[in-house]
């Protein structure tokens, strides 16, 4: 089966976070701020918005988490104090879900997944 882009709005969570930004977020200069593996449940993946990432109506922060159930391939490097974004793309091939990180400083790498789920989350890694 071919490899396909994902329609964001397909993947579970996805209208949730249109909802609550009122648009779907632009990744760039955002950051990585936790990867957490959990080798018999869901892992996750949170992404902290840049300190001024607009929504369609006013200037706002946000963390979003990208939950993965049952990681079936997985490649990350370079996480540090530090990790910001260039890209992030989904992906779909063989009803599996991929998570492509593009960084433009520290991790980089992808997560491939039977389930990929979206939330949105607090600043739990902030001081």
């Amino acid at each position: 089966m071919s490899e396909e882009k994902l329609h964001i709005k397909n993947i579970p969570g996805a209208s949730e976070i249109y909802k609550q930004l009122g648009n779907w977020p632009i990744f760039h200069d955002s950051e990585v701020a936790a990867i957490n593996l959990i080798r018999n449940g869901p892992s996750s993946l949170h992404i902290v918005s840049p300190v001024n990432s607009f929504t369609s109506e006013h200037l706002q922060r946000w963390c979003i988490c990208l939950q993965f159930s049952e990681i079936v391939e997985i490649e990350l490097v370079d996480f540090n104090h530090q990790n910001v974004l260039y890209d992030l793309t989904f992906t779909l091939k063989d009803n599996l879900y991929s998570v492509n990180i593009d960084s433009s400083f520290g991790v980089d790498g992808f997560i491939t997944a039977k389930t990929l789920l979206f939330k949105m989350s607090e600043f739990p890694f902030e001081k």
